[in-house]
């Protein structure tokens, strides 16, 4: 069942005709079927990313190695440059990225 914030959050999209794309990690893809679950969502969505890897966030979606070294692949930081990157493949009025930790600990 789709959240009550996240069909708000469609609606509203909507109603001021804005679109949105995502940049996923280790949530698989979920943030898309949850917006992509609400009736009627096709005029907002754009498209969405899942790449895991590392090598592949920094090929596909441009992430510095700086800002993972500096950081965590899970930080915010990364995550950010993760929506960044996106605009380089996807062009939407707002860019959303997720992630979560794949396995115990992470890179932290």
């Amino acid at each position: 069942m789709t959240p009550k914030s996240v069909i708000a959050c469609v609606r509203k999209l909507a109603e001021n005709k804005l679109t949105i794309a995502f940049a996923e990690s280790a949530t698989t893809g979920r943030l898309f079927y949850e917006f992509s679950s609400v009736p009627d969502c096709g005029d907002i969505l754009m498209g969405s990313s899942v790449i895991d890897d590392v090598s592949l966030k920094k090929k596909l979606l441009g992430v510095p190695q700086t800002a993972r070294d500096k950081f965590t692949a899970e930080s915010a930081e990364v995550t950010q440059y993760m929506a960044i990157g996106l605009r380089q493949i996807i062009e939407a009025d707002i860019l959303g990225a997720g992630k979560r930790l794949a396995s115990p600990g992470g890179t932290e």
